[in-house]
């Protein structure tokens, strides 16, 4: 039995879907990653699945636990963040699985920490509800794979051991044995996709890197309401994301993938480079065999993506300030590394899951989901057209007005 807090991909067939789960704040396409390979995982041969929606069992979860005790051999459980100062998400995770008798698999979880707060004061804060939940883990002869070392190290304080394996994110792990090639394009033909948030467009890395025409940024959260809310006008998309993420969406050079298969596809064709400070945006530029790095930006340094960057030996850059172009960042950067343990970490994951029982053996070849078509027949709400015609129409006052956050 698979479940997860996460839509399931093939769920979403329409902008009503997409627009309820950007409305529960469940929009981040980045999640759709390891969701999807969880349920690589639970379809290998000799497996079978059914999904259960643990938001649509909230309203009486207990309702389902024992068709799941006595209907299933094991719950196999996709996550992220939930260890966190904010203990609302572990407590229902808690209330979820306290219950289920048969064995729990959690993979891909994760800690955030605030800044300022060590691991330590963390642990002390939320000592109470991660024991409870080893605990319930522990005892239905489950076990956990964890996103990295610094998650595992916080698990451990609470008495872990090996009921917890740093295995990093399961996302990586469904397109074989990854080699980054080091290969590289001209200048004049070099495509780079941005990730990140419409916060980072103020940064100067960004600014540079989108007066490049074909640079392109993808959102994974942010701009679904323009895509596939109520339709957005012009004064109204300044005042979401800025003159320049404005600019740049009337442009078509923001790029939203509800669909996980439509946004590898795109970066298999359509880029040669991902920067930025998303995790998720750049490692599935990695599962194409593409290079990305990693941008821990000044001020907004999320441990969250760091721990999965060092897991992983992704390249990673704190400051650009000497650096000219993100081109020359592409031809710079080093993945031997990379290359060098990605098998290590490969054969690793595969153990965990071997030892307990999920599979014979982890397939060195790339999941069916990303070689099936993607498509979306979906509406965009917004009409870019009546918004170019507009923004062509505005005057250089108008424009510089905006630009400098004068005018709303």
């Amino acid at each position: 039995m698979l479940t997860s807090n996460w839509t399931d991909t093939e769920a979403m067939k329409n902008a009503q879907d997409i627009s309820a789960w950007i409305d529960n704040y469940i929009g981040n396409t980045g999640n759709l990653m390891f969701m999807n390979a969880a349920r690589f995982i639970a379809g290998l041969p000799g497996n079978s699945y059914e999904f259960y929606d643990w938001y649509k069992m909230n309203g009486d979860a207990d309702a389902y636990k024992k068709e799941i005790n006595e209907n299933y051999d094991c719950v196999l459980y996709p996550m992220a963040n939930v260890l966190q100062g904010n203990t609302q998400y572990l407590q229902n995770v808690i209330r979820l699985i306290k219950g289920i008798t048969i064995p729990v698999f959690v993979l891909g979880i994760g800690i955030t920490l605030d800044e300022g707060v060590t691991i330590q004061e963390l642990f002390q804060y939320i000592q109470q509800p991660v024991q409870e939940f080893l605990d319930i883990v522990g005892k239905s002869g489950g076990a956990i794979g964890c996103r990295g070392y610094i998650t595992k190290e916080l698990l451990d304080k609470a008495g872990a051991g090996e009921l917890v394996t740093a295995t990093g994110c399961p996302s990586m792990y469904q397109s074989g044995i990854l080699h980054i090639s080091e290969e590289r394009v001209p200048e004049e033909s070099f495509r780079v996709a941005l990730n990140g948030r419409v916060q980072d467009f103020t940064d100067r890395v960004y600014r540079k890197a989108l007066e490049d025409k074909k640079a392109v940024y993808i959102c994974q959260d942010q701009y679904g309401k323009a895509f596939y809310g109520k339709k957005m006008f012009l004064r109204e998309l300044i005042s979401q994301y800025g003159y320049r993420g404005t600019e740049i969406f009337i442009d078509d050079r923001v790029k939203y993938f509800p669909d996980l298969r439509v946004w590898q596809q795109y970066i298999s064709s359509h880029v040669d480079f991902s920067f930025g400070t998303r995790i998720h945006g750049n490692l599935i530029t990695l599962l194409t065999g593409k290079p990305a790095c990693v941008y821990l930006r000044k001020g907004n340094t999320d441990l969250r993506v760091k721990e999965l960057a060092d897991f992983f030996a992704v390249p990673v850059v704190k400051d650009m300030k000497k650096r000219e172009t993100l081109y020359q960042l592409y031809t710079e950067s080093d993945y031997s590394t990379f290359n060098r343990t990605f098998e290590t970490n490969f054969r690793n994951f595969e153990e965990f899951l071997k030892k307990h029982g999920l599979c014979e053996s982890l397939p060195t070849t790339k999941n069916p989901v990303f070689s099936a078509e993607g498509k979306l027949e979906l509406t965009e709400q917004t009409n870019r057209e009546e918004l170019r015609e507009e923004w062509a129409h505005l005057g250089k006052i108008q424009k510089f007005m905006y630009e400098k956050g004068i005018k709303k």
